[in-house]
């Protein structure tokens, strides 16, 4: 009897201690998860948006636990707090107020965190943590936030016998690669390149070479991401090139600016023909208007001094003719006149229409050109 009654105790002691190792064993399963990050470095271009992966483990349940989202030595200023089951708002850095999210399933152990509008700035590691009452895990994320820049801005300087070569391209993320290249395609050794962090994350390059021309030769600086393409220019660093170019244009602007000055001169001071269709046409209109004594040419007075001469010398011929009155002499001595004024001014019409394709001047001559 007591070996059946030790039997049963051995029996129960292994039996409480197998119960107790089962339950143990479940314990530390559910209490020992598993953090999983992305397996690669994720990339995104400024102004877009992106996820970053990561879950438990054979899908526990991450609802009753802290989710933590933070930046490198930001533990404190979390991107984004899960606790006590709701995302803790006011407890998140303020530059990624409302523009980050949990978009996974908290049930099936889902905790991927989604970045919007996103900025330069926000390139960097970020650690995914979860945190129980006894046990916590991370996984790290790497994000790149890209932004191309702008095309290569080369200028040229007098070195010397050399020329210096500079180049400059802003608005990158993350740092560019520069290259100086010859023509054959040569890669230039002898730059000197700098980088400059500025507003908003994104990076200006600045690069300057010394390089001696041949005459005919041109060098190009390439600037852009390591796996995109390439922003070039091209330029001929001729030595003082630059400086002909500006004395052949500042002596071209003053030739032309001088001519105008004297063209403009010489306009005032009614130096140069201005003949105009205007001037024909009222030369034509006061043509048709009657011609004064006074105004007859020199021409049409001196034939009328010749008659009248004529006139007078006939008068004393005949002096032993009648006498005739002052009031019968009148009238003749009138009508005379006038025939001889109406066949100046006909003669100054004719005068006058066989000239009228000519254009005419200020003073009334004809214009020759």
């Amino acid at each position: 009897m007591r070996k059946e009654g030790s039997k049963d105790s051995i029996l129960s002691a292994m039996a409480a201690v197998l119960l107790i190792s089962f339950t143990s064993v479940l314990l530390c399963s559910a209490a020992d998860f598993t953090v999983l990050g992305p397996a690669v470095p994720v990339a995104a271009h400024v102004g877009t948006s992106v996820v970053l992966s990561c879950s438990l483990g054979l899908s526990v349940k991450a609802k009753p636990y802290e989710v933590r989202w933070y930046k490198r030595d930001a533990y404190d200023s979390p991107v984004l707090l899960y606790k006590d089951l709701e995302v803790q708002e006011g407890a998140a850095d303020p530059q990624y107020r409302n523009r980050a999210f949990l978009v996974g399933i908290l049930e099936n152990g889902n905790i991927s965190l989604q970045l919007e509008n996103l900025r330069a700035q926000d390139t960097g590691e970020y650690t995914c943590m979860v945190k129980s009452l006894t046990w916590y895990d991370k996984a790290s994320a790497n994000l790149t936030v890209r932004a191309v820049g702008s095309h290569p801005l080369l200028s040229l300087a007098d070195a010397g016998d050399q020329v210096n070569v500079t180049c400059v391209s802003d608005g990158w993320s993350p740092k560019p690669k520069l290259t100086w290249r010859d023509r054959e395609g040569r890669e230039l050794n002898n730059s000197h390149i700098s980088y400059r962090k500025v507003s908003e994350g994104l990076v200006t390059v600045s690069s300057w070479v010394l390089h001696s021309s041949s005459g005919s030769d041109w060098i190009s600086c390439s600037v852009g991401l390591s796996d995109e393409e390439m922003m070039q220019s091209r330029v001929a660093p001729f030595k003082g090139f630059w400086r002909e170019a500006f004395i052949s244009s500042l002596t071209l602007s003053l030739i032309v600016i001088i001519t105008l000055v004297v063209l403009l001169v010489l306009v005032r001071q009614d130096l140069l023909p201005h003949c105009s269709s205007r001037k024909n046409a009222k030369m034509a209109a006061n043509s048709n208007e009657s011609i004064p004594e006074e105004t007859l040419p020199l021409t049409e007075k001196t034939t009328e001094m010749t008659t009248e001469r004529t006139l007078v010398s006939g008068q004393s011929s005949q002096s032993s003719a009648p006498p005739v009155s002052d009031e019968e002499k009148k009238p003749k001595s009138k009508k005379f006149k006038k025939s001889k004024v109406k066949q100046a001014h006909n003669n100054m019409v004719r005068t006058v229409n066989h000239t009228s394709h000519f254009p005419v001047d200020n003073a009334g001559s004809v214009c020759i050109l």
